[in-house]
C-alpha cells in the first residue's frame, strides 16, 4: 500500500507540473479498460489511477468467469469504477464501443477518453500522459508507441509488430512506429464515428487507424514504456503472436472495402445503465 501511496503521488505532481490537471487535481479525461477474466493488477492498477488524480474509470467486464467477476468488482468498489458488463465475451473490439456508447451518453461533456489495457501493460505515468496529449491534441487519434527494436524484447514481440508496421507502411499507406498499441487517446470528435466501424475484436483497432487515413483525421503519436513480463494469463482476451494476424489481415483487407458496418449505417446511440 505504501507503494502504490508513493506511485501515485509521483503520478499526481507529474500531472499537476505537466499544466493540465484541474484546480481540484483531477484529470477530466476517462479512462477506459477493457477487461476479461483479469488479475490482481487491474484493482492496483486502478488505485494508482485514481490516486494521480484520474476522476472516470470505466471498466468494461467482457464476458469474465465468476471468479474474475470478484477482481473487476474489487477494483470499482476501492477505486469508484464504473462497470459495464457483456453476458459473454464479444471481444475487445466490441468492449470499446460499449464504452464509447457510454461515454457519449453519460459524459457527452468529455474530452474524448483513454484506452488502456487491465494488464499492466500500460504504467499510472503513461496513460495520464496520454491524457495530456489527448487534451493538447484534442482533434488527433493519440497512440502511445513501444520501442520494439530493443534486444532485451521477446523477438516474437519484435517480429510480430515489425511485420505490422511493414504492412500498413506498404499495403495501406500509414506510417506508424506501433500499429498495435492499446494506450490510445480518443477525441470526442471520434466516438461516435467509431462507434460503426466494423471489427468486433482485436481488427477494430486496426480499422480505426485506416479509418482516420481515408478520412484524413491526424494520428500523433509519443513514446511509452514497453514492458513485457510474467503478469498472469487474461484467458479471454491476452494477446499472443498470432493475434498479429487479427490486427493486419483484416486491415489490408478492410482497405479496399467499406469500413463502416450495414447493419450501422446510422448513428444509433442507446442509453446504458452502468453497474457499480
Amino acid at each position: 500500500a505504501c507503494d502504490r501511496a508513493r506511485l501515485g503521488a509521483r503520478v499526481e505532481n507529474y500531472a499537476k507540473n505537466a499544466g493540465f490537471a484541474n484546480a481540484s487535481g483531477y484529470v477530466d479525461v476517462p479512462v477506459v479498460i477493457p477487461a476479461c477474466n483479469p488479475t490482481f493488477r487491474l484493482v492496483t492498477l486502478c488505485e494508482e489511477l485514481k490516486s494521480a488524480g484520474i476522476r472516470y474509470i470505466v471498466i468494461v467486464d467482457d464476458g469474465s468467469d465468476e471468479q474474475h467477476r470478484e477482481t473487476i468488482a474489487e477494483a470499482a468498489e476501492r477505486s469508484d469504477c464504473v462497470v459495464l458488463k457483456h453476458a459473454v465475451n464479444l471481444g475487445k473490439g466490441r468492449a470499446l464501443k460499449t464504452a464509447f456508447n457510454y461515454l457519449l451518453t453519460v459524459h457527452p461533456e468529455a474530452a474524448g477518453c483513454v484506452t488502456a489495457s487491465a494488464d499492466g501493460q500500460h504504467t499510472p505515468e503513461d496513460i495520464v500522459r496520454c491524457a495530456r496529449e489527448l487534451v493538447i491534441h484534442g482533434d488527433q487519434l493519440i497512440l502511445g508507441d513501444r520501442d520494439f527494436d530493443r534486444d532485451v524484447l521477446p523477438k516474437a514481440s519484435r517480429t510480430g509488430n515489425k511485420a505490422a508496421r511493414l504492412a500498413f507502411r506498404f499495403m495501406v499507406g500509414i506510417n506508424l512506429r506501433d500499429v498495435q498499441t492499446g494506450l490510445r487517446g480518443i477525441p470526442h470528435s471520434f466516438l461516435q464515428p467509431f462507434l460503426t466501424v466494423v471489427g468486433e475484436r482485436y481488427e477494430f483497432e486496426t480499422n480505426t487507424l485506416i479509418y482516420c487515413k481515408k478520412n484524413d483525421l491526424g494520428v500523433f503519436e509519443f513514446p511509452i514504456q514497453t514492458i513485457y513480463k510474467l503478469i498472469g494469463l487474461n484467458t479471454c482476451g491476452e494477446y499472443h503472436i498470432g493475434d498479429t494476424l487479427l490486427y493486419i489481415t483484416p486491415g489490408i483487407s478492410g482497405w479496399a472495402l467499406p469500413l463502416r458496418s450495414e447493419a450501422h449505417s446510422r448513428y444509433e446511440i442507446f442509453d446504458l445503465v452502468p453497474e457499480k
